[in-house]
């Protein structure tokens, strides 16, 4: 099993945007250290005054924000029928998932950027954003938006990005429906995804892993987790 192995988060204070129903972030961080300030609020990503609330109480109960991850997203609903996406989904539809998927990483960059530019230098704050191993091609809404986590002009450490394959999230069922029971391997080789999905914790280790200290020297870069082709 996977180990934390030189790992420090103690005192130290982090954000976290869908982590509770998704990529098990806060389970993980107390895995490491018990002395780790959490936070994990439902909070609308799509809101920049909640978002601007939300930070600056971080700053006012905890005087820091040492790291933020920006895991929310929705997905496009599951399409049928063989047309694209981009003919049944409604204008409504899109903007939804533009609110939260692009509108809500810059909204959350932004107050977590002003946040951490006024902390010591030696606290070492860091961003990680989530986006997906399929980001390149333009095959769903989330994905080539989701994407767009990583650039932001200004960072107190140059925004680094986990870049994962298919997981197995409350995302993943919602985009692909409701999958007859013992057909979930057949159904993700049918849209030439690996049959078998990562687990929530797989990502979750590697963005902790980019939240600490341990990551100092990766900055700006995607960072891909799960197999997937060259």
């Amino acid at each position: 099993m996977a180990t934390h192995y030189g790992i420090n988060t103690t005192g130290r204070v982090y954000s976290i945007t869908g982590g509770a129903s998704g990529i098990g972030l806060r389970k993980e961080v107390k895995e490491i250290n018990q002395d780790t300030e959490v936070y994990l609020e439902d909070v609308d990503v799509g809101d920049n005054a909640q978002v601007q609330d939300w930070v600056q109480r971080i700053i006012k109960t905890s005087g820091a924000l040492h790291g933020s991850a920006n895991v929310a997203g929705i997905p496009q609903k599951a399409y049928t029928g063989g047309r694209p996406a981009i003919l049944i989904e409604s204008d409504q539809e899109w903007e939804r998932i533009l609110r939260v998927n692009l509108d809500g990483v810059k909204y959350c960059t932004r107050a977590q950027v002003e946040a951490m530019l006024s902390m010591d230098k030696g606290s070492h704050p860091a961003i990680v954003n989530v986006t997906s191993r399929w980001h390149s091609r333009t095959m769903l809404a989330p994905m080539p938006t989701k994407s767009a986590k990583p650039h932001a002009s200004i960072s107190p450490r140059p925004l680094p990005t986990t870049s994962a394959r298919s997981t197995l999230t409350p995302m993943t069922k919602v985009f692909f429906g409701d999958i007859p029971e013992g057909k979930f391997e057949e159904t993700m080789e049918a849209y030439g995804l690996p049959p078998t999905p990562l687990q929530p914790e797989d990502v979750a280790r590697v963005i902790v892993w980019l939240l600490s200290e341990n990551s100092l020297d990766v900055n700006g870069n995607g960072l891909p987790v799960g197999g997937s082709e060259p």
